[in-house]
């Protein structure tokens, strides 16, 4: 097995470096990565319904989509990701137990209980502290998860608690879970640079890990990976099921329901139950996103001179 330590903190990036890993080589692999303040999604899930993007751009979090299953998760400078990828006999690669093995066997040796709950979470005392996914390519399984260590844990409640329950869409839904950081249990690690030393320590005198490094042809093709994958909206955000989207939103003082319909994450449809909010009608067409519809109702708003709080709106429509 190879040992691979990344020194990007680019979402993008780390992404792209495990599909790479597990389509384009025929070795197995341990990858260690630190990720930006960011929300990463299952392949299958909405990202609107998962994420409140309004909070999130407040806070430069960025939205993700990966290529495994599962509920979405938060990053940041305070979590440390582990992806392990395994050659196994195809019809036998997932196996969630046995595939973050190594990361309870650290923590065990650490000193911590922790045990596996739920269908692919670690946690301990109860908490969790690391979600897990798993997508298989061949005979190859790709197996990644989080460690909490230090993270803001005040902004992951924030940015993972949309009002789900206005979406109606056939994703996978995420399953709240109470979290836990493990830096008080795990005085001896002072950053989580430090923790990563040692997991990578651990990995090489258990596992007989060997470090690697990535070609410049390796570089460029994840680069590329990254940009023509990873950080485009067809794939983050527009590759999500249909959907619907019912709001009460008010406006100068009136409640309005407003029900929007969504494909390829494209709005194609908006009913609103009062025709002096018709104006609404003009985000057909337009992204589901707060800023392609800002930037349509300010035009609208200069245009017929309506008078409606811009930011407000928008702010109810996510």
């Amino acid at each position: 097995m190879n040992y691979l330590r990344s020194n990007v903190f680019d979402p993008s990036v780390n992404l792209a470096t495990e599909e790479y890993l597990l389509k384009h080589s025929s070795d197995e692999w341990c990858f260690l990565y630190v990720n930006k303040p960011s929300v990463v999604i299952g392949k299958h899930q909405n990202a609107m319904a998962e994420v409140d993007i309004i909070s999130a751009m407040d806070h430069s979090v960025g939205v993700f989509r990966r290529i495994s299953g599962g509920g979405a998760v938060y990053h940041d400078y305070g979590n440390l990701n582990f992806c392990f990828i395994y050659n196994r006999e195809v019809g036998q690669q997932v196996d969630f137990q046995r595939n973050s093995r190594p990361v309870v066997e650290f923590l065990n040796s650490e000193g911590l209980d922790v045990e596996y709950a739920g269908a692919n979470n670690l946690v301990y005392r109860g908490l969790k502290f690391s979600g897990n996914a798993e997508h298989v390519y061949k005979n190859r399984v790709m197996h990644h998860g989080t460690i909490l260590f230090d993270s803001d844990l005040e902004l992951l409640s924030q940015v993972l608690t949309p009002q789900k329950k206005d979406y109606q869409h056939r994703g996978v839904l995420s399953k709240p879970w109470p979290v836990v950081n493990l830096k008080s249990v795990l005085p001896e690690f002072r950053s989580i640079d430090h923790l990563a030393d040692a997991l990578g320590n651990f990995m090489q005198r258990t596992y007989r890990v060997n470090p690697a490094f990535l070609s410049e042809n390796d570089q460029t093709a994840i680069e590329h990976l990254a940009e023509e994958k990873f950080r485009t909206w067809q794939w983050n955000f527009a590759y999500a099921a249909n959907y619907n989207l019912t709001r009460t939103i008010k406006v100068n003082g009136r409640n309005l329901i407003v029900e929007l319909e969504v494909s390829n994450g494209i709005i194609f449809r908006v009913i609103v139950n009062n025709q002096e909010a018709g104006y609404l009608e003009a985000i057909v067409g337009e992204r589901h996103h707060p800023e392609a519809i800002s930037q349509r109702l300010k035009l609208i708003q200069s245009e017929n001179k309506s008078k409606f709080n811009l930011k407000d709106i928008v702010n109810q429509l996510f």
